[in-house]
């Protein structure tokens, strides 16, 4: 049976002018609550598919006054700072139909640079990346921030890992990932201290990929924002019933016409709900 393929707007053909800011930046990242991190952290993501130049406005509304970009092939990079904190945010193709999507998540288990196995792929782009924003960040003592949506996600669990071990100064804050999908093996993601923030909305079927009978795993802190709007945040023994339901349920939404729950702009209007709460 073949797959919906769904077509939605892609944000690349928008302008800044086009995107509804719900934040703005007045404090020092770690100043705000949670949920408005979380919220923030989001909204860059979307802009992040914006073309270069219309990124830049974007985020200068939200309140950051330095930009610098890298690319290898579909993936981005955008390092982003102002006077208190850096952010590094990572995009991956803009897909705008399931098996798009399906298709640029193609790859195995490799060995990792440091110890168990990693996806071929992300590995790959992150191989790309992430030299150029090390060599650009050498001398940045702010506090620094990963965020990423989708593929994007995948990239900065990856780069804000090989951050913590690197010469760089500055260790990540954390992570947010939105929609990621699993990046390596149990051995892989759990070898960090890394604080990871892995949020998943409703039915989106990517945090289920690739499956776990392949060996993937995901590790950190999952908020999940299920199909009535209500959050919950799963950690520890509670993330490995991500096994055989994990399993199941990936087989149903990919049945299923979920796409929708996977975009950004999803996320963003799911999480705002709670975040503008506060």
């Amino acid at each position: 049976m073949p797959l919906p393929t769904t077509q939605v707007e892609p944000i690349s053909k928008k302008t800044a002018d086009h995107i509804q800011l719900k934040l703005t930046l007045e404090t020092p990242i770690g100043q705000l609550g949670h949920l408005k991190q979380a919220l923030l952290f989001a909204e860059i993501a979307l802009v992040a598919y914006l073309k270069p130049e219309e990124f830049e406005k974007a985020v200068a509304r939200i309140g950051f006054t330095q930009v610098q970009g890298f690319k290898f092939f579909d993936s981005q990079a955008h390092w982003i700072s102002n006077e208190h904190d850096s952010v590094v945010v990572f995009r991956d193709i803009e897909a705008t139909n399931r098996q798009q999507l399906l298709n640029a998540m193609h790859g195995e288990l490799v060995m990792a640079e440091t110890e168990g196995r990693v996806h071929s792929t992300f590995k790959k782009r992150v191989d790309g990346l992430w030299p150029q924003v090390e060599q650009a960040m050498k001398l940045d003592r702010r506090c620094l921030w990963f965020a990423g949506h989708c593929i994007g996600g995948a990239l900065a669990f990856i780069s804000a890992y090989r951050c913590l071990m690197s010469a760089l100064q500055n260790e990540p804050a954390a992570v947010f990932t939105y929609g990621s999908p699993r990046v390596g093996n149990r051995s892989y993601v759990s070898q960090t201290e890394l604080k990871h923030h892995r949020w998943v909305n409703g039915r989106d079927f990517v945090p289920y990929l690739p499956a776990n009978w392949m060996g993937y795993r995901h590790e950190g802190e999952a908020h999940i924002i299920n199909k009535s709007g209500e959050l919950h945040t799963m950690t520890g023994w509670n993330l490995h019933s991500d096994g055989f339901r994990g399993m199941c349920k990936s087989i149903k939404l990919l049945q299923g016409r979920h796409f929708h729950d996977h975009l950004i702009s999803s996320y963003v209007n799911a999480i705002a709900r709670h975040a503008l709460k506060q």
